[in-house]
């Protein structure tokens, strides 16, 4: 038997491997948190408000998880009033199925698209995914297997962005369904979080040119 001291222990190595989407989904939502404790600490901002009730408390526990754990609660707000805050009862009275296209463009169709499209979510979670440059990265590799500089996010009209986003509505349907499978009220919040996990991560680790070229 080889022995091996604490130091080669760690000298581990990963291999890339086709998975199945259940695979895939375990795997790279795990990878989401690392041990960073400060992360695990801001995810709750979004499991402990995502369902609700809305009110300007919550909705700005939500945004701050999307800005990030720097954003201060005060900046929040006053970025946010006039296109959203201010439009909670608006919000609260639209119908349940209602379309991602009536709402971003017709009901909310001022405010950066991002934003509009993170609000879109927030009032309805289990029908529309959050949306960013990672996840939009990961939907463009696994359609075509390529990524390339044009097709980020942050090069595409505020137009296209809702094109895109329309597209991924649909994609991340089948990702949605394994989600629930894996769902855990109190650590996703709602039951496609894990599934959004697992694409950011994926999405974030395709920018390196290293890793696209192992896969």
């Amino acid at each position: 038997m080889i022995r091996m001291d604490a130091e080669e222990k760690r000298l581990v190595i990963s291999t890339v491997r086709p998975g199945t989407l259940h695979e895939f989904m375990d795997f790279w939502a795990t990878k989401y948190f690392y041990d960073d404790q400060k992360l695990h600490d801001l995810e709750k901002l979004y499991s402990n408000n995502i369902r609700g009730p809305h009110r300007v408390e919550t909705l700005t526990e939500l945004f701050k998880w999307k800005m990030g754990v720097y954003a201060s609660v005060k900046k929040i707000r006053s970025g946010l009033e006039q296109n959203f805050l201010s439009k909670i009862e608006k919000a609260a009275g639209l119908p349940p199925d209602i379309s991602a296209k009536d709402f971003l463009q017709v009901q909310f169709p001022n405010g950066g698209v991002i934003a509009r499209i993170f609000w879109l979510h927030c009032w309805y979670p289990k029908r529309f995914p959050i949306y960013d440059q990672h996840v939009h990265r990961a939907m463009v590799f696994l359609r075509t297997g390529q990524v390339n500089e044009a097709d980020e996010l942050g090069n595409l009209s505020d137009k296209k962005k809702i094109e895109q986003y329309l597209q991924y509505v649909d994609f991340f349907e089948r990702f949605r369904a394994v989600s629930e499978e894996l769902f855990d009220n109190e650590s996703d919040g709602v039951p496609g979080r894990k599934a959004d996990r697992a694409l950011v991560t994926f999405g974030f680790e395709l920018r390196s040119k290293t890793f696209r070229e192992m896969i």
